[in-house]
Order: structure tokens, then sequence, then C-alpha cells
């Protein structure tokens, strides 16, 4: 019995480790984006911050953008989110994989792009509250 709990454990293990850098994801591979997520991006500067309930898009000299939040459609390696505000439909999509602002230190676990409007806006992504990882 103690020899199927050491495989049992192993075997989980295993399942847990990274990506190397530069490898191509697997399909056997799934990369956990959250439910709340907090995008950004600069030239222009936006952001778009996801919770439970709504999804905002704040950019200067824009007024802010609000909708309820439907939850997300997700794929291996991507979480995307639509939703319809007066100024068309609002669709972020973040996509796993490393990311700098391009104008900080910062880096992110995650890559963005928002459409509003025809519209696109790329940046970079991390989870809700976590502003990037340096």
């Amino acid at each position: 019995m103690r020899g199927v709990a050491v495989l049992a454990v192993a075997g989980l293990l295993s399942a847990c480790q990274a990506v190397p850098a530069g490898a191509a994801p697997t399909s056997k591979t799934l990369f956990s984006i959250p439910d709340a997520v907090d995008a950004v991006g600069t030239e222009p500067f936006w952001a778009v911050m996801i919770d439970a309930d709504q999804i905002a898009l704040t950019r200067p000299d824009h007024p802010p953008v609000t909708a309820p939040n439907a939850g997300a459609t997700r794929t291996a390696s991507t979480a995307q989110w639509r939703a319809k505000t007066p100024e068309g439909v609002l669709e972020l999509t973040v996509t796993a994989g490393p990311c700098s602002d391009g104008m900080s230190d910062r880096s992110y676990p995650f890559k963005a792009e928002a459409l509003i409007g025809g519209r696109k806006l790329k940046g970079c992504a991390a989870a809700a509250g976590g502003r990037g990882e340096n």
C-alpha cells in the first residue's frame, strides 16, 4: 500500500512541473489563468480589471467602461472574456507566457490583448492584485 501512495505522489508532482523557457506547450500542458485578472498596456495606456462580478476598462481621456462578468471561455493556454458595453463589445484575451510592459522592469506571467470598438490594445496581465512579478 505504501508503494502505491509513493507512486501516486510522484505522478502528481510530475504533472505540476513547469514548461521550460522557450518550450512550446503541449496539449497536455494546462496553464492556470485565474478568474480574476488585471491587464495593463502602454502606448496607449489602458487597464482592464476583471473580478467575479465585473469587467472594467480604463483609459486616459476616455470614460470608464464597465460590464457584468459572464465568465471566461478557456483553452489550454488562453482565457477570453467578452462583454457588451455602450462602446461596443469589450473582449480581453489572456495568453499564458511571460510578458514585459516595455516601460519598467516588471515581468508578468501572461500576455493580454483587449479589443474595444475595433481598436486592439496589447499588454500584459497578472492575477488580480498582482501587478507583475518584479
